[in-house]
């Protein structure tokens, strides 16, 4: 598999057309990086569960292993492969993202440079937009543990999964502890300036606070979930390869938990500027993006949690840690007993947790996976030609005239939040020429509500740009600017951003009808959803 090159890290190098003999050495390990945790785990579980003792088959125990190892690693191997020919999205080039405020600061620049590299890094953003990985981690304990349910000595085997979980559940709570401790700290140690919000949309080299944050967070959940896998390694001698996951679940749903935590913490501090009028109950619970942010923690603590399970259980080996056996008598038997009648509804509560989170993904992660629609031509007729040249396509005639944005509807996210902005826009001129024009005169505005603060986004200015139609939908392209305005968005009483107003448009999909034209994103997989409604002006012709 490594020398095939089918599924290989020198697709992830633009420097790899012709690897050294380091890069095929890095090759190999990364391989044996992927491949070792699940020879392990199917060798330990092969092992530990016999057919005997569990009261399942050989044959359909051997099964189940085949199937969970393949469920699991299958899709994680198979999604890399799928982006084997496209090396651009897994190049190893970091980004070394800058906060736009605060660059001056030096520890506050290395920190989300390397933090920014991490969040970025594409391997890892197409992974945890796919529901594979919480459900594989809930499978690789889940299914040996119901191997082994009819199991001798089930006792000893319940005092693994109880200390399994006691590692993970402390190491969980220690991340809710750092999502209270982080923006108490951030509100200590950084000036207002710098821990404003700023535009989500803004280039990578301009990184907002709010990324800041939420990578930081990332990032210490990962390493307590590393912690809780390198604990239980140590402190359980058998079925390491499944009680690690199983204590690596528990962080990594407590760590979802603990995100909500520190977001509604930022919110009644006020670290960003943007506070509610009351600080209330209703800013800590979760929101519609919980799947996505429980997809997160996992995919950060899953590459964490691997490597340090390794270590914990090498620390253990090589010291010769032994635990003595437990010497309680009838009260030990008694507690022993009575922990395992409560662990059935707690490892299924555990379960479904991550399960209904990745159940809940699927519709968004679809969006992300699925052929992305035929992109409009958004570059100017390689001849020359215009529009309605003689060798070049006419655009569609419905468009032609001037239009008031009558209806305007988009949705913007604001320090992790989702809010729907409403209001009118400016006014659209269509000429035959292929030009269009956008003016929003002295100023427009779209308004919403968040945690009971006013949300105004306010344009003013006007943008001439080139257009081309094509199967219902619009291309722009060659933008120039006439009487530039300016983009502001105010929270309460706060500028949050302010910016010169740009050309830069994406294609839209249009749809005329008699006096009005409806315009949507033209691929559904954006994360900004908008719908625009023009409006003929009643000076034009129908």
């Amino acid at each position: 598999m490594v020398c095939s090159g089918k599924i290989s890290l020198g697709t992830a190098d633009l420097t790899a057309l012709n690897p050294t003999l380091g890069q095929y050495a890095l090759i190999g390990l990364v391989q044996l990086a992927i491949l070792l945790p699940l020879a392990l785990w199917t060798r330990s579980v092969d092992r530990r569960v016999s057919a005997e003792e569990s009261g399942v088959t050989h044959g359909l125990r051997t099964r189940w292993i085949v199937a969970t190892a393949g469920a699991v690693w299958g899709p994680l191997l198979a999604l890399w492969n799928s982006r084997q020919l496209d090396p651009a999205h897994l190049t190893t080039v970091p980004l070394h993202a800058v906060p736009a405020a605060g660059r001056t600061i030096g520890w506050y620049t290395a920190l989300t440079g390397g933090l920014g590299d991490a969040y970025f890094y594409v391997p890892l953003v197409l992974v945890r937009a796919t529901p594979f990985l919480p459900a594989g981690l809930v499978l690789v304990w889940a299914v040996p543990l119901l191997l082994a349910r009819r199991r001798r000595g089930s006792l000893a085997a319940t005092e693994g999964v109880g200390r399994a979980l006691a590692v993970g559940a402390v190491a969980g709570l220690a991340t809710v502890a750092a999502g209270i401790a982080l923006p108490c700290a951030a509100r200590g140690a950084l000036p207002p300036e710098v821990r404003r919000v700023a535009d989500p949309s803004a280039a990578l080299g301009t990184l907002p606070f709010s990324v800041v944050h939420a990578s930081t967070y990332l990032a210490v959940t990962a390493l307590l979930q590393a912690a809780a896998a390198a604990g239980t390694a140590l402190v359980c001698r058998r079925l390491r390869p499944v009680l690690v996951p199983l204590a690596v679940t528990v962080t990594a749903v407590l760590g979802t938990l603990g995100f909500y935590v520190s977001r509604g913490t930022s919110l009644c501090v006020a670290v960003t500027g943007v506070a509610p009028d009351v600080c209330g109950a209703t800013v800590f619970l979760p929101d519609a993006d919980v799947a996505f942010h429980l997809h997160e923690v996992v995919a950060w603590g899953v590459v964490a949690a691997v490597p340090a399970g390794l270590l914990g259980a090498a620390v253990a080996t090589l010291s010769g840690h032994r635990r003595r056996p437990s010497d309680g008598g009838a009260d030990t038997a008694h507690g022993n007993a009575r922990r395992a009648a409560l662990l059935p509804t707690t490892l299924g509560l555990l379960a479904a947790l991550p399960l209904a989170g990745a159940a809940a993904g699927v519709p968004q992660d679809y969006l992300i996976w699925q052929p992305a629609a035929p992109a409009v031509a958004t570059q100017p007729p390689l001849n020359g030609q215009d529009a309605l040249g003689s060798s070049g396509p006419r655009n569609d005639r419905c468009l032609l005239g001037s239009w008031r944005a009558s209806s305007a509807r988009q949705r913007v996210r604001i320090d992790g939040s989702r809010v729907w902005l409403t209001g009118e826009g400016g006014t659209w001129t269509f000429r035959p020429d292929g030009t269009l024009i956008i003016d929003y005169g002295k100023g427009v505005s779209e308004t919403a509500t968040l945690h009971g603060r006013t949300v105004v986004l306010h344009a003013s200015g006007s943008v001439t740009t080139r257009y081309r139609t094509a199967n219902g939908k619009i291309g722009y392209y060659g933008p120039a600017l006439r009487h530039p305005g300016e983009l502001s968005l105010r929270v309460g009483e706060t500028y949050v951003v302010r910016e010169k107003l740009t050309a830069s448009f994406s294609p839209d999909r249009y749809r005329c009808g008699g006096n009005a034209v409806h315009l949507t994103p033209a691929s559904p997989t954006t994360d900004s959803p908008y719908e625009l409604t023009l409006t003929r002006l009643p000076s034009e012709p129908n």
